[in-house]
C-alpha cells in the first residue's frame, strides 16, 4: 500500500503512519536487492516502492496492485518501475520468480488469504526472501486501537461488517479474551476487498506460511508485525 492521505495528511492520526514508515525503511535498508530482481506487491502508486529501492540498492522493480488508477498515477512518477494490474484472490503464477518479493500493509485487505499467501510464495524463488508486514489488530495493541478508532475517531465496524446485535461489544469481548476476532470476518464481504483491518489476526498469516512450508522468522515493531520468509 502507498499510504499516500496519511502522509499528506497533517495531526496525530497520521503520525503513526509516517513513523511506520521511517522504521520500515530502516529495517529494509538491511537487505541489498542489488544482486537479484525484485518484486513488490500491493504497491499502490509506487511511492513506499521507490523509497524501498532506494535505501535496498534495487535497480529496477515489478509492482504490482489492483488498483487500475494507482498504477496510472504510477506510472506517471516512477519511470524505472514496471506497474503491473493483480488481483492476490485469485491463484496466479508468476512467469519467473523473483529473488525479493516485498508486500507491505497488504494482507488485511485481501479476501482470500490463503490464495493470496500461496501467490506471494510462488512469486518468490526457492532460496529467495519475501518480505511483509501487516498491522497488529489483537491483544493489548489491537483493543487500544479499537478504543481510539470508535471512542476518540468514530470509526464504525458497520463500514465492515454488517450490523448485527451487540457487534461493539462482542467485539471488543473477542479481543480482551482472545477469542479470535476473524469470525467476523467469515461472512465475508461483498466489496471483494476489506477496506479496514477490522477483524485481521496476522497469526493466520504465520500459519499459513507455515503449513506451506516456508521459513519464518517474525518480529513486531510499533504497531506492525514484520516478517522474513524464505520459501
Amino acid at each position: 500500500m502507498s499510504w499516500p492521505y496519511d502522509f499528506d495528511s497533517r495531526g496525530i492520526r497520521a503520525f503513526p503512519h509516517r513513523l511506520r514508515l521511517g522504521r520500515l525503511l530502516r529495517q529494509m535498508g538491511r537487505y541489498d536487492f542489488s544482486t537479484g530482481s525484485y518484486a513488490d506487491v500491493g504497491c499502490g502508486d509506487g511511492y513506499v516502492t521507490s523509497q524501498v529501492m532506494r535505501v535496498t540498492r534495487a535497480t529496477g522493480c515489478s509492482a504490482m496492485d489492483s488498483d487500475a488508477d494507482l498504477l496510472r498515477d504510477g506510472e506517471k512518477s516512477y519511470l524505472d518501475i514496471h506497474f503491473t494490474q493483480l488481483n492476490l484472490n485469485q491463484e496466479t503464477k508468476a512467469g519467473t520468480p523473483y529473488d525479493f518479493v516485498t508486500c507491505f500493509e497488504t494482507l488485511e485487505h485481501v479476501m482470500n488469504l490463503p490464495v493470496a499467501v500461496k501467490n506471494l510464495l510462488g512469486f518468490t524463488k526457492p532460496g529467495g526472501t519475501l518480505l511483509l508486514t501487516v498491522p497488529i489488530e489483537i491483544g493489548a495493541i489491537g483493543t487500544a486501537k479499537f478504543v481510539a478508532k470508535t471512542v476518540l475517531w468514530g470509526d464504525r465496524l458497520t463500514e465492515a461488517f454488517a450490523p448485527r446485535p451487540n457487534m461493539y461489544r462482542q467485539y471488543l469481548k473477542a479481543l480482551v479474551l482472545d477469542n479470535g476476532i476473524h469470525e467476523f470476518r467469515e461472512p465475508g464481504n461483498p466489496l471483494g476487498y476489506w477496506p479496514g483491518h477490522w477483524g485481521f489476526d496476522y497469526r493466520r498469516v504465520d500459519a499459513l506460511l507455515r503449513d506451506n512450508g516456508a521459513e519464518v522468522k517474525s518480529f513486531r515493531f510499533l504497531t506492525t508485525r514484520f516478517f522474513e520468509v524464505h520459501p
